[in-house]
């Protein structure tokens, strides 16, 4: 089995995030290679030491899947969007393991109730030590920023805000590279307790991992599919800054149908967000290097699908019946439909109060119909959606021509 090579986030240069992209993505798979060793070892029987080993791998892959994906984005809209996540994933990553308000609940601690003599392991003291720094690198704004970027705002003007105030990878990306060092302490700690090596098994290739990959490089050479994402990812930005000055200007400026203007532009820049937004998840996963990288990033589709539809029904509600006609609400139908309930928590949250968590987060990367699911459902989604912005691009028109940004 390759051994997994040092993680390093002090060379963002061309050169160097192409390097860190080679090396997470070759320790992805290493990962993958352990959590099925793990998952075999607790059905034959339960371990606190395997657990926490299995827990922290499958956020580990996670963790690689979304800084590889910053490390390739091809536009400012896709760099914000990876961004946003992988400072999420970040966010979610240490609290699931160590949160001073909810000890009792994290990872780490109920590991140590189980293993008891732990807390007299000198690797388990340079554990708690480096976990300490991390708290002090985090601060509070990462949490402020993750509950930002988890959910849509209540108003879009204000997810706008929150988007393009998005700057950098390097912070976000060096502190999650610091986090799977720290994962790399557990697994030592948790080897020595229940004294066994894990033995990663070979990679095997099947019929299933040949299909799957031929679907993505279908996906690839679907020219009207990668044109219609690229589209709506490079313009979105400069789209979103002119909305917002628009907004600004009907705000302070406008007439009697004032409420209904600013009504409609919140709706159509929440639409272009959710567009974006599914279009850069669309092009990561198309984009992913293997199967199971494709699957983490699908994870995006189903969170963004039932965070944005929830304020779109909110919104929609409350224009007046007479400027809605039948198609609006044939579009807006269909979009209702296309909720998967449920599953938004589990796929958002890794220290989840169901005990089947993991297995289910497992069970999820390890299916390669939930990649063929996950792109299937994405796409007319977003056909969905472009058609309501269109239809909201005629009834704002006249109002857009009239006022300059």
């Amino acid at each position: 089995m390759v051994e997994k090579k040092q993680i390093s986030s002090k060379e963002l240069s061309p050169e160097g995030r192409k390097q860190l992209r080679a090396t997470l993505g070759l320790n992805m798979l290493v990962y993958k290679a352990q959590a099925d060793w793990l998952v075999t070892r607790l059905q034959e029987k339960p371990d606190a030491n395997l657990d926490l080993l299995l827990r922290v791998t499958i956020i580990s892959m996670d963790l690689c899947a979304s800084i590889r994906a910053c490390m390739r984005y091809e536009n400012s809209y896709e760099r914000r969007y990876h961004i946003k996540y992988l400072i999420v994933n970040l966010y979610e990553a240490y609290t699931a393991c160590f949160n001073e308000a909810s000890d009792k609940k994290s990872y780490i601690a109920k590991w140590v109730a189980h293993n008891s003599c732990i807390k007299e392991d000198e690797d388990y003291m340079a554990l708690c030590k480096e976990l300490e720094n991390l708290k002090v690198q985090l601060h509070d704004d990462i949490k402020v920023s993750r509950n930002s970027y988890a959910h849509y705002d209540d108003d879009p003007i204000d997810t706008v805000k929150s988007i393009l105030s998005i700057n950098s990878e390097e912070r976000p990306t060096k502190l999650c590279c610091d986090l799977l060092k720290v994962f790399e302490l557990i697994k030592q700690v948790c080897e020595k307790q229940h004294k066994m090596v894990i033995e990663e098994s070979e990679l095997s290739v099947s019929y299933a991992n040949i299909i799957y990959s031929n679907i993505r490089n279908q996906l690839r050479n679907n020219k009207a599919l990668i044109k219609c994402v690229n589209e709506v990812s490079q313009n979105t930005e400069q789209r979103l800054r002119k909305d917002s000055r628009i907004f600004q200007l009907f705000e302070k400026f406008g007439g009697e149908n004032q409420k209904l203007v600013l009504l409609l532009i919140r709706i159509y820049v929440l639409i272009q967000i959710m567009r974006a937004d599914l279009a850069s998840a669309i092009k990561a996963c198309i984009y992913a290097d293997s199967d199971m990288e494709c699957v983490l990033q699908i994870r995006r589709l189903t969170i963004i699908r039932q965070e944005g539809i929830g304020h779109l029904q909110e919104l929609w509600s409350q224009i007046p019946i007479k400027y809605i006609d039948t198609e609006d609400m044939a579009h807006i139908e269909e979009i209702k439909n296309m909720v998967i309930k449920g599953q938004r928590n589990k796929l958002l949250h890794y220290r989840y109060k169901s005990n089947d968590y993991i297995k289910f987060c497992y069970a999820f990367c390890s299916n390669g119909y939930n990649m063929i699911n996950g792109l299937i459902d994405g796409v007319p989604f977003l056909t969905e959606l472009n058609a309501l912005q269109l239809s909201l691009t005629q009834k704002l028109l006249n109002v857009r021509n009239k006022i300059a940004p």
